[in-house]
């Protein structure tokens, strides 16, 4: 009997351990891993993509017109990756990542999510294609849209 309670206690060890080493590895991991988790219906745009123009006409004090609505249903991952995100968003982001961030999880609707799904929803064509009038049609799109 004694066996086999130290046997479980260092199974229970040994499987705490793991998790939080999991856990470690879950919370370095990159964000565009940790954006896929959490949104797997939208595409991460790289800060460098946004046109100067745009980036320059949205402040960051406009930042939170562009909010981001999240799953009905998330599992635990998915809510873990959302929360990490939150907290790099708002911790470590320069604005130009943020408005990426941003841009990347605006809803227009049914299953366009994102910028990038919405100039191939839109304009059936990538969005580093896309000319700097297209784009802001796309956010003034979701303006119009937009309950704020």
């Amino acid at each position: 009997m004694e066996i086999v309670l130290k046997s479980v206690s260092r199974l229970i060890f040994i499987l705490g351990l793991l998790v939080h080493f999991g856990l470690i590895l879950f919370f370095f991991s990159p964000s565009w891993l940790l954006f896929g988790i959490a949104y797997p219906q939208a595409s991460l745009i790289e800060a460098e993509s946004i046109p100067s123009t745009i980036s320059e006409s949205i402040s960051v004090d406009h930042l939170e017109m562009f909010e981001y609505t999240t799953q009905a249903s998330p599992s635990f991952f998915q809510k873990l990756s959302e929360s990490l995100l939150s907290l790099r968003q708002k911790r470590f982001m320069d604005a130009s990542a943020q408005l990426a961030f941003r841009l990347s999880l605006l809803d227009f609707g049914g299953e366009v999510v994102g910028l990038a799904s919405a100039s191939h929803y839109y304009y059936d064509k990538p969005l580093e294609r896309l000319s700097d009038e297209e784009w802001g049609m796309l956010i003034q799109l979701h303006a119009m849209f937009s309950d704020k």
